[in-house]
């Protein structure tokens, strides 16, 4: 699925002007949107939690991809829709991906009233989507002997299929936060791995207790993957830069209040 380099150049072009293009344009986006974006088409949707949706897509241009958990691809969610320009392009983890099938699956959370949310909520099996990716660079790490990995339900399914690849005898934890305990749904294969916390709006102070109280259980040097709520990934890592000094982090904010379309 190597891009040649001119659809490189114009994916570029396209992703940068849907933010700055003149708003009486989106039909325009929308043309060059299909004629260089991949597509694919929903296969299956379902609700698995009180504001998350599961949702799987299939395509000719996904079979064969090497998928590297932890990816994500970006959806163009407006197409065809009267949508802001500045709306149209969302990020979602890979949740799984069957490279011979050529199908990707998603979970998509609803918590805002955006576009996003709106689509997730809308979308019927039998539409087509328009795509790029997979890529991203909240990857596994497979070299790591052990790991943690702390989120909150945004970038749940991403720990997930990080989690289900990391090698089997490799010590490996996953803590999981959320006002509401309905908003931890199960990974893919029915299977609950992660240690649960219901916390309120600050959440680091326990996060950090429970982190540590895990330390002696990992190695020397873990990776530690953190996720979800841009804050809280902050304040995390400025933790364990300064007390974990041997660890490794990958950290990736999916979201923070009052911003959209963060990637």
């Amino acid at each position: 699925m190597e891009d040649k380099p001119f659809q490189i150049f114009v994916k570029f072009f396209l992703c940068s002007f849907v933010v700055i293009l003149n708003p009486f344009m989106p039909s325009i986006i929308d043309r060059l949107s299909k004629s260089i974006f991949q597509k694919a088409t929903v296969t299956y949707k379902e609700q698995i939690a009180p504001k998350v949706y599961h949702a799987r897509i299939q395509g000719d241009d996904l079979k064969g991809h090497h998928f590297i958990p932890g990816e994500h691809i970006r959806l163009f969610v407006g197409i065809d829709r009267d949508t802001a320009l500045d709306s149209k392009l969302r990020t979602y983890s890979v949740w799984d991906h069957n490279s011979s099938r050529g199908t990707i699956d998603m979970a998509m959370c609803i918590h805002s009233t955006g576009i996003g949310a709106t689509w997730a909520t809308q979308v019927r099996t039998g539409e087509d989507i328009y795509y790029m990716g997979p890529k991203g660079k909240l990857t596994i790490d497979y070299t790591a002997e052990s790991s943690l990995m702390i989120a909150d339900p945004s970038a749940l399914s991403h720990m997930y299929a990080i989690r289900r690849h990391i090698a089997p005898g490799k010590m490996n934890f996953g803590i999981i936060y959320a006002h509401d305990p309905a908003d931890h749904y199960a990974d893919i294969d029915g299977s609950r791995p992660f240690h649960f916390l219901q916390l309120g709006d600050d959440p680091t102070e326990a996060l950090i207790k429970e982190a540590d109280a895990l330390k002696s259980s990992l190695s020397d040097k873990p990776v530690i993957y953190l996720g979800g709520d841009a804050r809280v990934c902050k304040s995390l890592g400025q933790y364990f830069r300064n007390n974990w000094p041997n660890a490794t982090l990958r950290t990736k904010g999916f979201w923070m209040p009052g911003k959209t379309g963060m990637d």
